[in-house]
């Protein structure tokens, strides 16, 4: 039998095994193979809340059954290490989905109008061992399962699953997860100038991953801790950058024709060393409308630390011109901070059914 054989028996026996164990898998895809990311069920950031939305398409085998438990998998690809134990406190809601993966809002309480809790309380995760030469499975210590107080009955819909939790005893227990290719794209122009600019070179980060329609980008700045940084989005750059040595900027420049302005604070947190710097972090969701594929913006970071002036490198970020397969949506809240949109992204779900 040839090695393509082995690998499709492998999939059909496991995808009879996990239907007689009644665990239903999202995506379907990923039943008996690793998804191309991973997630992180606890990693000691404090009470989060992580919303997932679910296209009916991938559920269809479930309508008129009960759901009883939510599973996930740890992850053997990107954090195959042993894993220690802890336990995780949490509660589920779960509930028909005002809206579908592709068209999700940035607000947890629009697209779950009407949650049912299903549990509340403390669940174990478990010590599992090394995954790099074995497949994880869906049973044993290679799972967190979250039992439902009372069984679910799930009669059709796009669903939606909000987990609101906190971990301790371990501050690391990565879970599978899928994330569509659909990407955007990053350039840096011009230069940055100022202290941090000798340390990293460029200031002005953001990730090609994020810029898809709908999903939310992060744009961040190294800066001098307790700064305050500007933050500016355009829509073109300046025909010729702006030289500031005019306001006692000597080599820094101006590089883009703003639209838009946000302030924040640059965080000491994020390293103790003086001459790296903090970190500043600003979040915008793009937008979900297919009149966005392929759009870009500019942006750019100026800094002010005790009257002295400072700019990042500009960027040109382009959305991406493909959206993500509308199969999941995540979102994710950490604190009090706004919900961040995933499109195409999700942990590997386990639905236990019956």
């Amino acid at each position: 039998m040839n090695p393509v054989s082995h690998s499709l028996l492998a999939c059909i026996s496991l995808g009879a095994f996990l239907s007689s164990q009644g665990i239903h898998c999202v995506p379907s895809s990923l039943s008996a193979n690793e998804g191309r990311s991973g997630a992180l069920l606890a990693d000691g950031r404090g009470p989060q809340r992580r919303q997932i939305v679910i296209d009916a398409g991938e559920l269809s085998a479930l309508v008129g059954h009960d759901l009883t438990a939510l599973v996930f998998r740890r992850d053997g690809n990107v954090s195959p290490d042993a894993l220690t134990p802890g336990t995780l406190h949490a509660s589920v809601s779960i509930g028909i989905a005002a809206f579908g993966p592709d068209e999700v809002r940035p607000d947890l309480a629009a697209n779950l109008p009407a949650p049912q809790l299903v549990f509340s309380g403390s669940v174990p995760l478990p010590a599992s061992p090394d995954a790099r030469a074995r497949q994880p499975q869906w049973s044993g210590s290679d799972v967190v399962e979250i039992p439902f107080a009372a069984p679910w009955r799930y009669s059709g819909g796009d669903l939606a699953i909000e987990l609101q939790y906190s971990g301790s005893g371990t501050i690391w227990w990565p879970i599978d997860a899928h994330e569509d290719p659909a990407t955007g794209s990053v350039q840096s122009f011009g230069h940055a100038c100022g202290g941090r600019a000798a340390v990293w070179g460029t200031t002005n980060h953001a990730a090609d991953v994020q810029l898809v329609v709908g999903g939310t980008a992060s744009f961040q700045f190294n800066g001098a801790a307790n700064a305050f940084a500007w933050f500016f989005v355009g829509i073109t750059p300046l025909s010729s950058p702006m030289d500031l040595g005019f306001v006692g900027a000597a080599g820094c420049t101006f590089d883009i024709a703003p639209i838009l302005s946000l302030a924040t604070a640059v965080s000491a947190d994020w390293t103790p060393d003086p001459a790296v710097g903090g970190m500043a972090e600003l979040a915008l969701t793009m937008p979900s409308s297919p009149l966005f594929l392929g759009a870009e913006i500019w942006t750019q970071w100026l800094e002010i630390d005790d009257g002295a002036i400072t700019t990042s490198n500009a960027l040109r970020c382009r959305i991406g011109s493909t959206p993500p397969a509308a199969l999941v949506t995540t979102l994710t809240q950490v604190g009090s901070a706004p919900p961040r949109v995933q499109p195409g992204a999700a942990p590997v779900v386990g639905l236990r059914w019956q």
